[in-house]
């Protein structure tokens, strides 16, 4: 039986140069995400020795997944955004929170993603029980 190696890159990845540093960033997003696999794949670039830090950045819905991240000595960032949508076809903009089609009489084309905005990131503090 044959082993298929697959080969993992974080998404993104800062060299700083004084004091020499490499940081590995996981960005993940809310559509399809898969906590398991996402600490598995923060875990390898942990062992590879060419990272000294791992950050992973996690929408803020997903927030009772961060302190997993933490216990495993991973730094936490919580996402929120606005997703700005817009239909392929007569290129209005909906507004509505989350529709799928256009509601433009006539139209019911397809909505794409054009952009976000009002994007914020804030570090996950956890909370620490004080004794009474």
């Amino acid at each position: 039986m044959m082993k298929t190696y697959v080969r993992m890159s974080p998404d993104i990845v800062v060299y700083s140069i004084s004091p020499s540093k490499t940081t590995a960033i996981e960005l993940e997003s809310d559509e399809h995400w898969d906590f398991g696999h996402s600490l598995r794949q923060v875990r390898k670039y942990r062992r590879n020795k060419k990272f000294q830090e791992v950050v992973v950045v996690i929408p803020k819905k997903y927030n009772r997944f961060a302190i997993l991240y933490v216990k495993q000595g991973f730094k936490v960032y919580l996402w929120t955004a606005t997703r700005v949508m817009e239909c392929n076809k007569c290129g209005q903009a909906p507004s509505d929170s989350k529709p799928t089609k256009c509601k433009t009489v006539n139209c019911r084309g397809e909505l794409e993603l054009v952009g976000i905005k009002d994007v914020e990131f804030v570090p996950f503090v956890p909370m620490v029980n004080k004794p009474d």
